[in-house]
């Protein structure tokens, strides 16, 4: 699963770069922030682990970005079903 992860991340970043992009924005939210500590914690991670994704990360090719990490899944939700 790291694997397809990382792959999937390199193939979004170097489309980003071909297509001069310099943001990367992620849909990750609240529950996935809580699910990523959680499984860090179980696998015995230490403070930095522990601090969980970050809303922004630069990386070569274009800057990683997560604006969604304080929502709800279920306002989400709302949203697309509106």
């Amino acid at each position: 699963q790291a694997r397809a992860r990382e792959a999937r991340l390199a193939a979004l970043l170097a489309a980003c770069h071909e297509a001069g992009r310099p943001w990367l924005l992620l849909g990750h939210h609240r529950a996935d922030q809580a699910e990523t500590l959680l499984f860090r914690a179980l696998r015995g991670s230490g403070p930095a682990g522990l601090a969980g994704m970050a809303p922004a990360r630069p990386a070569v090719e274009a800057l990683l970005l997560r604006p969604l990490l304080g929502t709800p899944p279920a306002r989400l939700e709302a949203v697309v079903a509106a």
